[in-house]
C-alpha cells in the first residue's frame, strides 16, 4: 500500500478486506484492528532568564549567580547547566528529572563582584540529545560599581602663618570611583599642644568620576599659638570601596608676626 502518514494523535480504526468475483466465504474477507498515534518525542531544555547577576552591584559584593532554566519538551530531562561571567568565573549545576513544561531557578557557586566595568553573564544548557539549540544559551551583563572618593590634597593650611591670621581652610578630593557620587569633607586642625582646635564640614554633591574638586566653603579659622600645627581632612563616603585614601595629614606653622 501507499505510505501513510501518523499526523492524527489518538487511536484509530484500521480494517483491510478483500473483494475477489466469486469467494464462496465472506466471513474472512474483513479484518479489522486499531492503532494509536502518540506525540512524537520532544527533548528541548532552555535558558528563560539570568536572574543574578543582573543591574548594578557594588565591588566586593558577594553574589550568588542565578538562573532559570524551562523544560519545553515532553519527557523528563536531566541536564547540566553552566553559568559563566568573563571575569573567569565559570560553574556547573546539574538539574535533575525536570517535568515537561516545568521550569526551575539554579543557584550556582559565589561570585564576588571585581573588577570594576561591566561584564558579559552567560548561562547555557547541554543535554546531549536537545532538538532545539536556539534556547540553549542566553547572555546578559552586570556592572561592577566602585564608590571611591579620596582626599587628593591640603591646600590650606600650609606653610606659615602669622599669629592671628585668619585662614579658610580648602583641600582637594577626587572621585577615583567608576559611578558619581557625594561625600562629607571634614578637616580638622590640631595646635602645638596636639589639642584639637578646630573642625568643620562640608558636603560635595555629584563629583564626577575621575574630577577633582577644591572644597574652600569651610568657615575661617584664626591662628593663634605658636609653633607647629596639624592639619588633617578625611572623607566620609557610604560604601566606599578604598579607605586608604579617605584622610590626609599634613603639617604648617605659626609664627611670629
Amino acid at each position: 500500500f501507499t505510505n501513510w502518514t501518523a499526523v492524527q494523535n489518538g487511536t484509530h480504526i484500521k480494517r483491510c478486506s478483500t473483494a475477489m468475483t466469486g469467494d464462496q466465504v465472506h466471513s474472512n474477507d474483513t479484518l479489522s484492528g486499531l492503532v494509536t498515534v502518540v506525540p512524537a518525542p520532544v527533548i528541548d531544555v532552555g535558558v528563560i532568564a539570568i536572574v543574578a547577576p543582573t543591574g548594578t552591584v557594588d565591588s566586593g559584593t558577594v553574589v550568588t549567580p542565578k538562573a532559570r532554566v524551562r523544560n519545553f519538551g515532553n519527557n523528563a530531562a536531566t541536564f547540566p547547566v553552566k553559568l559563566t561571567i568573563d571575569t573567569g568565573y565559570t560553574n556547573t549545576q546539574t538539574v535533575t528529572n525536570l517535568a515537561p513544561g516545568d521550569s526551575v531557578e539554579v543557584s550556582f557557586a559565589s561570585w564576588t563582584a571585581a573588577p570594576r566595568g561591566t561584564h558579559v553573564t552567560r548561562c547555557s544548557t547541554a543535554l546531549a540529545t536537545d532538538q532545539n539549540h536556539a534556547n540553549d544559551t542566553l547572555s546578559g551583563s552586570v556592572t561592577v560599581r566602585v564608590k571611591d572618593i579620596g582626599v587628593v590634597g591640603i591646600n590650606k593650611p600650609a606653610g606659615s602663618y602669622g599669629s592671628g591670621e585668619i585662614v579658610t581652610p580648602a583641600a582637594t578630593i577626587r572621585n577615583y570611583g567608576n559611578v558619581p557620587a557625594g561625600c562629607e569633607v571634614w578637616m580638622l586642625l590640631a595646635n602645638p599642644t596636639d589639642s584639637l582646635y578646630y573642625s568643620d564640614s562640608v558636603n560635595v554633591a555629584n563629583l564626577d568620576t575621575a574630577n577633582n574638586v577644591l572644597v574652600n566653603a569651610f568657615r575661617p579659622c584664626t591662628l593663634q599659638l605658636l609653633g607647629d600645627w596639624t592639619a588633617k581632612c578625611s572623607v566620609a563616603l557610604a560604601g566606599d570601596a578604598h579607605l586608604d585614601n579617605n584622610v590626609l595629614t599634613g603639617g604648617f606653622a605659626v609664627r611670629p608676626p
